[in-house]
């Protein structure tokens, strides 16, 4: 059994899923290690961020944060007092969320 360390997806949730298939195509019982930097830039972090949780829920896969998840991680703590928005594609995660969610305006509330 060998162990695919994956990085740097950035919401990229197609491109993902197909290198997961891939590798499992030729490894059936590969584990996955994904080493953060799952949001931001990308248009579909909100989808990354909870496969991810899922998997490693479920004992199917392992995974660290990393500094983009920190950057939204002290936004939200800091009362939104960060440049993560507007310096490393925090925009893009929240547009995700939004879409993910299906929310208008508020995207602290849950459909």
């Amino acid at each position: 059994m060998s162990k695919y360390i994956i990085g740097d997806i950035h919401g990229s949730y197609l491109t993902m899923l197909a290198l997961i298939e891939k590798v499992k195509e030729k490894d059936p019982k590969a584990e996955f290690i994904f080493t953060g930097d799952y949001i931001d830039r990308g248009p579909r972090s909100a989808e990354v961020v909870e496969f991810i949780i899922e998997g490693i829920k479920s004992g199917e896969f392992q995974g660290v944060r990393g500094n983009h998840e920190g950057l939204m991680y002290e936004f939200f703590q800091s009362r939104f007092g960060s440049n993560w928005l507007s310096g490393n594609g925090g925009t893009a995660t929240v547009e995700s969320y939004r879409d993910y969610y299906n929310l208008e305006d508020d995207l602290w509330e849950k459909n």
